[in-house]
């Protein structure tokens, strides 16, 4: 914090003009516009994740070629709208009481679908940033019909669009305390925890409510997929270890051509002191000791399975007409 601060100065994240408190009698504005970000967080979340499932599969054989279809679409973004490009710093100078509605809402468009689309490229990145700027563009709107509707002071602008960043990353991350401490830290406005804690809480609340998983876990979840047995049951889980045969069925076989059933998994080789996080062109070695998850109800039949492949004498070895599964 402190090299940061020689390096990049005092001022603070987001450096809006906040002079104006809201006034008590408003605060009935706070918990809607809490809803209104739990919503955007859920929508947020399920486009994310859904797209980004659906690029995976999508290019599945080809996973080189997932980036293509964004860097194109980037490509003509950076030639006629270049400020919804990368993290999108420059979108802040447009979010002021001076932009139309209609700009407002069109830039929050275009920013939200080439957001998850960017994100679902599978290119590493981030979403920490677009998510906040996306809760600027919420707040902005809001505070442009809110504040003339009711007659509200101007400068209360850039409250709503503080409050509003708080509670969209509220509603996506599922942190409240962190976006609280987060954005009372980034703005400087240290006066504003009252409202800033009523609009997390009521996204965090909203978000909660409807069912939707917090983003990195959700994420989390999909990288960790791969890894689990694809059981279709809720049974607790077993793991069944194996040394391999010199002699055995399995041995100088690649794990694809193995067929494992669907409720079987090899999750683990340890091989030569080390452990392998196998795929399926890993081959498999003689004196490997094979580690396989499956669920307590198929352990018997898996538990045959293991040996059959990794104990049975067979100088052949595999037939590739013969279905192991079977």
């Amino acid at each position: 914090d402190y090299v940061s601060k020689v390096i990049f100065g005092m001022a603070p994240v987001f450096n809006f003009p906040i002079s104006e408190l809201l006034p008590l009698k408003f605060y009935w504005l706070l918990p809607i516009l809490g809803i209104v970000t739990g919503l955007a967080g859920v929508i947020y979340n399920a486009v994310l994740i859904g797209l980004n499932k659906h690029m995976k599969n999508l290019f599945a054989k080809h996973p080189m070629l997932r980036p293509m279809p964004v860097f194109i679409i980037a490509v003509f973004i950076g030639l006629y709208f270049p400020s919804a490009l990368g993290g999108g710093h420059h979108l802040l100078d447009i979010i002021n009481l001076k932009t139309t509605l209609i700009v407002l809402m069109g830039t929050l468009l275009i920013k939200f679908l080439f957001s998850v689309f960017s994100f679902s490229s599978g290119v590493p990145g981030g979403i920490f940033f677009p998510l906040l700027l996306l809760g600027a563009l919420i707040g902005g709107i809001f505070g442009d019909i809110f504040i003339p509707l009711h007659g509200l002071n101007n400068a209360l602008f850039y409250n709503f669009v503080v409050f509003a960043m708080a509670g969209l990353f509220s509603g996506i991350v599922r942190a409240p305390i962190t976006g609280i401490v987060l954005l009372t830290e980034m703005t400087n406005s240290f006066s504003h925890l009252l409202p800033i804690s009523i609009v997390a809480i009521f996204a965090f609340v909203t978000a909660n409510a409807l069912g939707s998983k917090p983003v990195y876990d959700s994420l989390l979840d999909g990288m960790l997929e791969k890894y689990k047995p694809a059981t279709e049951n809720n049974h607790a889980k077993v793991m069944i270890e194996q040394v391999v045969e010199f002699s055995a069925r399995a041995v100088n076989a690649p794990i694809r051509d193995l067929n494992m059933p669907s409720n079987a998994l090899i999750v683990s080789i340890h091989r030569n002191d080390m452990d392998i996080t196998p795929n399926g062109n890993t081959v498999i070695l003689p004196n490997d000791i094979i580690q396989v998850v499956t669920d307590s109800v198929s352990e018997p039949a898996v538990r045959e399975l293991v040996q059959n492949l990794f104990t049975y004498d067979s100088p052949e070895g595999i037939d590739p007409n013969d279905s192991i599964e079977q």
